[in-house]
């Protein structure tokens, strides 16, 4: 449930613009989530901890990476999707027409 929480505060503030709060707390669903192998949230947060790099014109490139392995062991097609946009704009904007 905290994940969730998390998870949705994060957003929030990511979608208002603030990518370093949502990356902060981005960061702290995974620090929490790891150890009680939450890989499903983990894996989530990765993700968005990856669209805040990427808005702060960081890397994002290891956050993605450990992302697709989770996705992958997962069977996680609308992860791997997820993961995939973020990776490939370009694709996924001519995908989306």
């Amino acid at each position: 449930m905290i994940a969730q929480i998390g998870g949705a505060t994060a957003l929030v503030n990511e979608e208002r613009g603030d990518y370093q709060q949502g990356l902060s707390l981005y960061r702290a669903i995974i620090d929490l989530g790891l150890p009680l192998e939450q890989r499903f949230w983990v894996t989530k947060a990765r993700i968005g901890a990856g669209r805040c790099l990427l808005a702060l014109d960081q890397d994002a490139s290891t956050e993605l990476n450990l992302a697709r392995g989770d996705a992958e062991a997962m069977e996680s097609g609308r992860l791997l999707d997820e993961i995939d946009a973020l990776e490939n704009p370009e694709e996924a904007a001519v995908e989306g027409s």
